[in-house]
């Protein structure tokens, strides 16, 4: 492997740890309350989607294959945590929480956008969606494409709901 692949591996498998410090940070460097509420949606998202894989899609899958949806259990016994520490991932596969966070990210920030570079930053957010999501596929190999899928699905609504939600709710106590 080369180094630059073991970089970009690491970055995709730490992405969503990335991504919520970040925006954590950035709330409070700019002393920006939208921006919290955000950064804790993003944690509360990555616990709601480990509450759905265990709770609602493993008793629902199983181990079967479903019609359009595909399997639910990882394609392969793969080390899909943060760190290559050569163990096996316990978790279940069905929706991919990477993809998850990375289209409720993407999302989210593209529809705050203002100012005359939102298509260069928008293409940049959906290229690194679409890398982090391409990576638990054919690089981790720790889900199916529909596990994928279906998460940038769950994302990108968990997206369009906070965004109404936060507009809302900011231009009523403004």
């Amino acid at each position: 492997m080369t180094k630059l692949f073991l970089i970009a591996d690491g970055f995709t498998r730490a992405y969503p740890l990335i991504i919520i410090f970040s925006s954590f940070l950035n709330s409070i460097l700019n002393n920006n309350q939208k921006e919290l509420y955000f950064a804790a949606f993003l944690f509360i998202s990555d616990v709601f989607n480990h509450f759905i894989k265990t709770y609602l899609f493993k008793p629902l899958f199983g181990d079967k294959k479903i019609p359009f949806f595909g399997y639910g259990t990882r394609p392969q016994k793969m080390n899909c945590g943060l760190f290559i520490d050569n163990k096996e991932s316990q978790s279940y596969g069905f929706p991919s929480g990477h993809s998850q966070i990375a289209w409720l990210f993407t999302t989210y920030k593209i529809l705050n956008l203002k100012g005359k570079n939102k298509t260069p930053i928008s293409l940049f957010l959906i290229a690194l969606a679409t890398l982090v999501s391409y990576s638990r596929v054919k690089w981790a190999k720790c889900h199916t494409v529909q596990q994928v899928v279906f998460g940038a699905i769950i994302g990108v609504i968990i997206a369009n709901y906070l965004n109404d939600y936060f507009n809302n709710y900011f231009e009523k106590k403004n």
